[in-house]
């Protein structure tokens, strides 16, 4: 510790390490005879302080703080949280809440909806994700956004709950007051009016039925995403009079994020969120949409909200429209024959006609080989060269000519 004498006073700052002051713990200054002298030439001694005047103090039962001391962009819906050194209970009165140049806010300690006490943790909680306040209670959005917040805590609010104290001495059950002025301050988040940035990295069928979406945004923030079935959907910029709206309404047909109580929307919402990574400079997360059909061309569109409090900013409808995207599911599935029979080709002697139906659009291949011979591998069928294509599944043909045909087997 260093001992600074300025005049009429003497300021004793402490050390950690040759001084420390435990939290929660009373003492006592004192000083002996001759520990001081005037600035006369004689420099006169200062007799002992007299027991009388003895100096008591109680320190701190406060041992760590959330949000951090002096910290910057905390959310209005962040959760103010002491820890104690030991476990404390209510008392009578308010934690306080001042905004910089604001009327302060009081939080009855008793009001276990808006404070909390855990005795395992050792903490006292004013919760912060309470809508629509949050910790501007009493002020408008304009008004607590951004500023500078001191937390009070005046004498016997906070009780402990045990007075068997150690030593030096015990305390009172009824702590002193263990905040006050700019003891504790940290400064809120300044108000976003600016919504995310959509940038559409990929956009694709990851399988016959889910399209999937990735973006990036340039802060946190969820998207939406849907898709519509190109064949009944035609966009205006296609020449077209189709245009998605980003929510729900009653006369909407075309939202992309849907109420799932209206008449109009049968349909779920598709949707992805991120929180912003500093690193990467950008929040990323995808988005499935599922339940389309196989091998179908859908316009995509998507759009994005931030996570600002107590209203999130939205993308316009311009900059959701920059989305639009044209995307396909995939076909994983085979097709399969419904009939198939084969003849020998009328008035030829080295040709076989084979009809067939397939159930969907397709081209078949088709190989000879010799009775009794192995049946041949898909490729070696392709390689031989007879095929044919077919737009529907209607019944089509594929002759096989040979020089010098045999008896074989198709």
């Amino acid at each position: 510790a260093s001992v600074t004498i300025s005049g009429k006073v003497v300021t004793i700052d402490t050390a950690s390490t040759t001084l420390p002051l435990l939290p929660c713990q009373k003492y006592q200054l004192v000083y002996s005879m001759k520990c001081f002298t005037d600035t006369s030439p004689n420099q006169n001694w200062v007799a002992a302080l007299a027991a009388s005047a003895f100096y008591d103090f109680w320190t701190s039962c406060i041992t760590a703080y959330s949000p951090l001391q002096m910290s910057y962009y905390n959310k209005i819906s962040s959760d103010v949280q002491l820890t104690f050194a030991e476990t404390v209970l209510p008392g009578t009165g308010n934690l306080v809440l001042t905004m910089l140049g604001e009327a302060a806010q009081a939080y009855d300690v008793t009001d276990t909806t808006r404070v909390t006490f855990d005795a395992s943790a050792k903490t006292v909680t004013i919760l912060g994700m309470y809508p629509s306040a949050y910790l501007c209670k009493g002020l408008t959005m304009q008004n607590c956004k951004g500023k500078p917040v001191d937390v009070s805590i005046g004498a016997g609010v906070i009780l402990r709950a045990s007075t068997a104290s150690p030593s030096p001495s015990p305390l009172p059950q009824a702590l002193t007051a263990q905040l006050d002025g700019s003891d504790y301050r940290f400064t809120l988040k300044p108000a976003d009016l600016t919504p995310p940035t959509i940038s559409v990295v990929s956009m694709y069928g990851v399988s016959e039925s889910v399209i999937r979406v990735t973006v990036r945004l340039d802060e946190s923030g969820t998207t939406y995403c849907r898709a519509y079935d190109a064949s009944a959907f035609v966009p205006v910029s296609q020449s077209g009079t189709n245009v998605p709206t980003l929510h729900d309404c009653t006369a909407c047909l075309n939202e992309i994020k849907t109420d799932a109580n209206t008449a109009d929307d049968p349909l779920l919402n598709f949707m992805g969120t991120s929180t912003y990574d500093p690193a990467k400079k950008f929040a990323e997360h995808e988005v499935d949409i599922t339940g389309l059909d196989d091998k179908t061309f859908y316009w995509v569109y998507c759009f994005s909200l931030d996570v600002e409090i107590p209203t999130p900013n939205v993308v316009s409808s311009s900059q959701m429209l920059a989305t639009q995207r044209k995307v396909r599911t995939l076909d994983t599935t085979p097709p399969s024959f419904g009939t198939f029979t084969c003849a020998p080709t009328a008035a030829t002697e080295d040709s076989i006609t084979v009809t067939l139906t397939l159930n969907e659009a397709g081209r078949a291949y088709c190989k000879v080989v010799n009775r009794g011979f192995v049946q041949p591998s898909p490729n070696a069928v392709i390689a031989e060269g007879f095929y044919a294509d077919s737009a529907d599944t209607s019944s089509f043909t594929i002759a096989l000519s040979f020089a010098d045909l045999l008896v074989m087997d198709l």
